[in-house]
């Protein structure tokens, strides 16, 4: 690797991890609340930092990994990047969605007392409603549905 590739490449990780910061930081800060106490509360939830945080770590991670990827054949070298940032951003997102929202002071009204909220409930309780979801609502032991298959929340989520 030649000293100009390598200034580059230092310095277009540096770019990307200081315009990845916030989400990173955020993402980092819900990690250790969610390992600390189980779940975290809901003002300790940036409601948008989830998927950010998912992106941004897997293209900062595939970046990092750019040298050691690069040395694959030429063919295979888009197909290995873009499979590896969708497989990092896949899990990290899963994970985090996984993670609970304490509701046991009923914050969000709507979906009553119910203790304890994946991420993924609480993100689509916080977008608007129509009258037509609310009423598809569905609680059960063990947490909360949308029932009808209504995906319409993901793609506006996503």
């Amino acid at each position: 690797m030649n000293t100009a590739y390598k200034r580059f490449y230092v310095a277009a990780l540096a770019i990307l991890l200081a315009l990845s910061a916030y989400p990173l930081i955020h993402g980092v800060r819900i990690l250790i609340a969610a390992l600390q106490h189980g779940m975290i509360q809901p003002e300790d939830y940036a409601r948008y930092v989830v998927p950010y945080a998912a992106l941004s770590f897997a293209v900062i991670v595939v970046m990092a990994l750019q040298p050691l990827l690069w040395k694959l054949k030429e063919r295979l070298r888009l197909p290995v990047f873009t499979l590896s940032a969708l497989g990092i951003f896949t899990a990290v997102e899963f994970g985090m969605e996984n993670i609970k929202v304490d509701n046991s002071a009923g914050v969000l009204p709507l979906l009553g007392g119910h203790p304890a909220l994946k991420t993924d409930i609480w993100q689509w309780a916080s977008c608007a409603i129509s009258p037509g979801a609310l009423r598809q609502l569905r609680v059960s032991p063990d947490g909360m549905y949308y029932v009808g298959g209504v995906a319409a929340y993901k793609i506006h989520y996503f």
